[in-house]
């Protein structure tokens, strides 16, 4: 159980690549799945990047401080920064529909979904800001003695 919380960074990691590649190839024709790919492939891996460092950290934390109150906070943060990549995959994916003039979607939509995703992003830093400090207040279990 403690190592479940890493291991759904990891799989967010992979699953944010894996739909990104999918959202350009079978969501939009192959004009808008390239400007998809051109425009956010970038972005895409950075998040992904970031989010094995979180899983890294979640498994370090869980393996040193076993607590909780970490694991609340830390599925807390991951259900985040879900809607974080959710709100971005569709900005995206509206960006992208834009440019190649495949839709008539709007500034607006571009900017509620990127404006979500950004608000996302900042509760989910802080709630791994959280998660840090009750890490750090946690003490591990006293070691009992055999004799």
């Amino acid at each position: 159980m403690r190592y479940l919380l890493p291991i759904s960074w990891f799989v967010l990691a992979a699953a944010g690549l894996v739909i990104a590649g999918l959202q350009a190839v079978f969501l939009f024709g192959p004009a808008s799945g390239a400007a998809l790919i051109g425009i956010s492939l970038v972005q895409h891996l950075t998040n992904s990047i970031a989010a094995v460092a979180l899983g890294l950290v979640y498994l370090y934390i869980q393996s040193t401080r076993p607590s909780a109150a970490v694991l609340v906070i830390g599925t807390s943060h991951l259900i985040m920064a879900i809607f974080s990549r959710t709100a971005q995959f569709i900005g995206d994916g509206a960006r992208a529909a834009l440019i190649s003039g495949s839709d008539t979607s709007s500034a607006a939509t571009i900017g509620y979904a990127y404006g979500a995703a950004g608000i996302a992003a900042v509760l989910s830093g802080i709630v791994f800001i959280l998660a840090l400090i009750v890490a750090l207040n946690t003490h591990p279990p006293p070691e009992t003695d055999v004799f």
